[in-house]
């Protein structure tokens, strides 16, 4: 009958923590649709942990029933056999209770409050003797009592209890509650982002998400077989024929007017060609989108690259080819210091003419900016230039601008453009403004 009772509990809490694991992986699916994905080596190590935990809290419960017989009066035995059923009663519950507690913890804090939280930090490989060493202390200390009453004839049978608690335990392992690999499958393919290939560009400029407004978000990634670019939006794929009637404003706000409080966020595999994003860029300008944000990942990472979700770079979206330009728009004529930038097959760039390698983009906007701040950089974007290859000009000719911006406030207030009051800062911003325009193949 404790051989029964027992093999039943240990089943059933192996059973309730499987099912608890798999509905906390779901819950701490982040906004960004990321789900934490085991790899096979973690689901069995998992597994194992949580069949010794049940195993030998099941191998308790049997030492409570066998020793807990018909008491007799005044007798040894019945002192020595109440002895280990209190310290198996309360190793049990103590432990449940401790375990329960930080489970709850670890919940609330990393997978409901700390969306993303598996990309930042993982128990394995790193951590894994906390649990090994967990199951190894909880084994020892349900022969305590045993060990004390019984000193000699306790160690055969502890020696016996291993083997059989780690027998079990791997057998328990193999059973899989729940198909998580099924329920890996079903969450990759119902969102297409996933699906495909995708790397984002990495920059050592970046903001965060803009406050108060409504975000439009766009995936251009490239198909596993043919490689040819494709655009993903709320998990549907959209031709690049209809970008241009995918009505964005009517599914936010009722009044058009009010498209500027919407934030369109484009998430783009930097190995997609230009030519397909320049079309991209023209057909959502046709559709009255005024602000984009490019989505980045920091070039100094401390986490892995997919928690950060949140880093994107703004531009204003230039005016669709052949359109009129829009009001107030800058005219550029003959006093304008215009930096002409285009991208060599070679992976250098051509600045003015004279070659510059990616590390030199920096130092060489800084200088020619400098010369004459009345400047304008033009990228000529050709058809073989890659989505990193232009974002690269981007994000260069932004760092330079911001430490030109920074000496000026180091000169002028003693202080970094960051410790500035608002009004100071936006003034240095005005003197000293980021100005950079495409220059497409179709442009004249």
């Amino acid at each position: 009958m404790g051989l029964l009772v027992g093999i039943l509990y240990a089943y059933f809490f192996y059973a309730l923590l499987y099912i608890l694991r798999e509905i906390f992986r779901v819950l701490s699916t982040t906004g960004e649709s990321h789900f934490w994905i085991f790899t096979e080596k973690e689901v069995n190590f998992y597994n194992l942990y949580f069949a010794s935990i049940a195993v030998i809290t099941a191998q308790n419960i049997c030492f409570n029933h066998w020793f807990n017989k018909p008491k007799r009066i005044f007798s040894l035995n019945t002192n020595k056999r109440n002895r280990i059923v209190n310290d198996q009663t309360v190793l049990t519950w103590s432990f449940l209770s401790w375990f329960s507690k930080l489970a709850f913890l670890f919940g609330l804090f990393f997978g409901i409050v700390f969306k993303g939280g598996f990309y930042v930090f993982q128990f394995y490989p790193k951590y894994n003797y906390v649990f090994i060493l967990m199951a190894i202390v909880l084994f020892l200390h349900s022969w305590i009592s045993i060990r004390l009453i019984n000193k000699k004839k306790s160690l055969k049978w502890m020696g016996i209890s291993l083997v059989v608690v780690s027998t079990l335990s791997y057998g328990l392992s193999k059973i899989d509650i729940i198909d998580y690999k099924t329920l890996n499958k079903n969450f990759i393919k119902s969102n297409l982002i996933f699906k495909y290939p995708f790397e984002l560009p990495e920059s050592d400029f970046y903001e965060g998400r803009v406050p108060k407004s409504d975000v439009e978000k766009i995936y251009i990634t490239r198909e596993t077989k043919t490689r040819k670019p494709i655009i993903i939006i709320e998990n549907k794929i959209v031709p690049l024929n209809n970008l241009a009637e995918y009505n964005f404003i009517s599914k936010v706000f009722c009044e058009p007017f009010e498209s500027h409080m919407i934030r369109y966020e484009l998430y783009i595999d930097k190995n997609i060609n230009m030519e397909f994003i320049s079309k991209v860029k023209n057909e959502l300008a046709k559709n009255e989108v005024l602000l984009i944000g490019y989505a980045v990942v920091p070039s100094k990472t401390e986490f892995d690259k997919r928690y950060y979700t949140k880093c994107f770079f703004y531009k204003l979206l230039d005016p669709p080819t052949n359109y009129p330009p829009p009001p107030n728009t800058l005219i550029i004529d003959s006093s304008f210091n215009i930096i002409e930038v285009e991208y060599t097959s070679k992976g250098n760039y051509l600045i003015n003419g004279i070659t510059t390698n990616k590390s030199a983009l920096v130092n060489s906007f800084k200088t020619l900016i400098k010369a004459n701040p009345n400047y304008l950089i033009r990228v000529n974007v050709s058809n073989e230039m890659s989505f990193e290859d232009y974002f690269t000009v981007l994000s260069t000719s932004r760092v330079a601008i911001n430490e030109i911006r920074n000496e000026y406030s180091l000169k002028t207030y003693s202080l970094k453009l960051e410790e500035l009051e608002y009004s100071q800062m936006d003034s240095i911003r005005y003197l000293h403004p980021w100005r950079i325009i495409d220059k497409n193949p179709e442009d004249y």
